[in-house]
């Protein structure tokens, strides 16, 4: 892990002239807005403690990044163990979670460590915990209190020395009250509560994170380093940023590889897709088929590079399968229209 203070971009008539950077492997968290810097200095002082935190915001802002550099900074010697809640099936979260004996179901053939148990001495991160069933969090609850598990089918409590990391991208608050998430589970994870800031709410971070990103992919694509020009920038800087930093990121990746050789990259190629609120095509400003026929090009150049993979496609284009299928299909349709016209 790096930990730095650099030089930021901002005009002369800004006060703010430094930014934090925390970096590690191929990812970083860039700021200088002053509320996420307390809440980094918070993280920084709890970090080397066995307190329980519980990481808040909206989808996008860097939370398991945080939880990251929380561990990375603590004395824990064990493993750190991510585990995605919502990707857990019903069935199966109790298992994972807390592992089962040898015979405890059919298919138990041997004994299975849980998430728990392996991070033993370690941190577990427990991410969208709201998704967690109500039986599941009074299990969880307790494992909490007694700092032991007990595994499927077995007979003794197993001790564990654990840090849990929760995070959650809905409000807790919230779901207690709707009777969606237990009140006492909820305050026994809100001992170090940090809530992270919207990236509409950072403005002074946007050109950070543009020039991070610029120089970022830059480097994986093997380009020159490219820029953006005045109103590619300030368009950039109006955006609301509905998907936070994650979003920020697509958009610049994806502008980075559809200008190809162009050392600047200007506004024509800096397209944002709203899930709320999309207008109608027929309301799509000037120049809207050329952004189209650029990005159906680089989506069937991506698919020729690997190989037809659309999972990987997808990844490298920054946008989801189920967009790339849409994508597909609806040129797959318009070549339709075109082939049914041709014949007549």
């Amino acid at each position: 892990m790096i930990i730095k203070n650099v030089q930021t971009y901002c005009s002369p008539s800004e006060d703010i002239q430094k930014e934090t950077v925390l970096s590690f492997n191929d990812k970083a968290i860039i700021t200088r807005d002053e509320s996420f810097l307390k809440i980094l200095d918070i993280a920084g002082t709890i970090a080397t403690t066995c307190a329980t935190v519980l990481i808040q915001g909206e989808s996008g802002t860097g939370k398991e990044l945080l939880a990251t550099y929380i561990h990375r900074k603590s004395i824990r010697e064990g493993l750190y163990i991510a585990v995605n809640c919502a990707s857990l099936p019903d069935n199966l979260v109790e298992s994972e979670l807390f592992g089962y004996e040898k015979g405890a179901f059919t298919g138990a053939v041997k004994r299975k460590y849980g998430k728990f148990e392996l991070a033993n001495s370690g941190t577990i991160v427990l991410d969208e915990i709201s998704e967690l069933s109500l039986n599941v969090q009074a299990k969880l609850l307790r494992t909490l209190q007694e700092k032991t598990i007990d595994r499927i089918g077995g007979y003794d409590a197993i001790p564990v020395d654990f840090r849990l990391i929760a995070i959650s991208n809905i409000d807790l608050k919230l779901a207690v009250k709707e009777n969606k998430f237990r009140k006492d589970l909820f305050y026994r994870l809100n001992v170090i509560p940090l809530e992270i800031p919207p990236l509409r709410n950072r403005k002074y971070d946007i050109d950070l994170l543009l020039d991070y990103f610029l120089i970022k992919f830059s480097k994986i694509y093997h380009l020159e380093y490219k820029t953006l020009d005045v109103r590619a920038r300030r368009s950039l800087n109006n955006n609301t940023w509905e998907g936070n930093v994650r979003e920020l990121e697509n958009v610049i990746e994806r502008a980075v590889l559809l200008s190809g050789k162009n050392k600047t990259i200007t506004e024509e190629y800096v397209f944002i897709e709203s899930v709320e609120n999309q207008p109608k095509e027929d309301n799509f400003d000037y120049g809207f088929d050329s952004l189209k026929t650029m990005e159906k090009e680089m989506i069937f150049r991506t698919l020729n590079e690997v190989n037809e993979n659309r999972t990987v496609a997808a990844k490298r284009l920054g946008i989801s399968i189920r967009t790339l299928r849409n994508k597909l299909n609806e040129y797959r349709e318009n070549q339709n229209q075109i082939n049914q016209v041709s014949s007549l």
